[in-house]
């Protein structure tokens, strides 16, 4: 029988017969975006696995309890701005949590018209829990690293959040010689499509860079 060395070289004497259609091929694995997005994925599965199982919260209801613990009593509109996250989705999680007795809603002293969010003693009393555990997560994190690399990756973040805000707003120009003109039927030349014209969503990336940036932040 074979060994896997063998079978390795098989595989790619197989492949090189075969051929490839592709002529500027790209190493996805070694891409910001693939490597960024690869790190919120494991930092969010290790909420999962440590703040559910301990607390049972997930990550929705931890960032509302957060930024109500920060910012005081708010309306859930603004507590969907402040955690990048869709309206709808807090609407729900603030209902969710209502059920359990750690928020409720009163109303707006200064919007007759309106409704905040105020954590209850029992929601506060998890928040601080939660928060405890948290600060001392980010710590370890932050060990890893340098006064100096503690520097450079708050910049990182910043031109990131900055690049997928321009990104979002498809306002990122497409790099030269990503768009190389094809001959048509009619022999004139067409451009390729760019990232936009491909429909990659934009939106779906921006909240993954953003969530990156809070995972890390607060080291779930």
């Amino acid at each position: 029988m074979p060994d896997s060395k063998t079978r390795k070289s098989s595989a790619r004497r197989a492949a090189q017969k075969l051929g490839s259609s592709v002529k500027n091929p790209i190493d996805l694995r070694s891409t910001v975006a693939y490597r960024v997005l690869g790190i919120a994925g494991k930092l969010t599965n290790g909420f999962l696995q440590i703040y559910t199982a301990r607390f049972g919260i997930g990550l929705p209801e931890w960032r509302t309890l957060g930024m109500l613990g920060q910012f005081g009593p708010i309306p859930s509109i603004r507590i969907a701005d402040l955690a990048d996250m869709d309206r709808g989705s807090i609407s729900r999680v603030v209902t969710w949590l209502e059920r359990k007795k750690l928020v409720r809603r009163v109303d707006d002293p200064d919007h007759k018209r309106r409704q905040i969010v105020v954590l209850t003693a029992a929601g506060r009393r998890l928040h601080d829990r939660i928060s405890t555990f948290a600060h001392i997560r980010q710590q370890r994190v932050l060990a890893l690293l340098s006064p100096a690399e503690r520097f450079a990756l708050d910049g990182i973040f910043q031109k990131l959040d900055r690049w997928a805000e321009e990104l979002h707003a498809g306002a990122v120009p497409p790099p030269p010689g990503s768009a190389p003109r094809i001959a048509t039927r009619s022999g004139s030349g067409a451009s390729l499509p760019t990232i936009s014209q491909v429909g990659l969503n934009r939106e779906k990336l921006l909240a993954e860079l953003a969530q990156f940036k809070r995972a890390l932040e607060n080291c779930p």
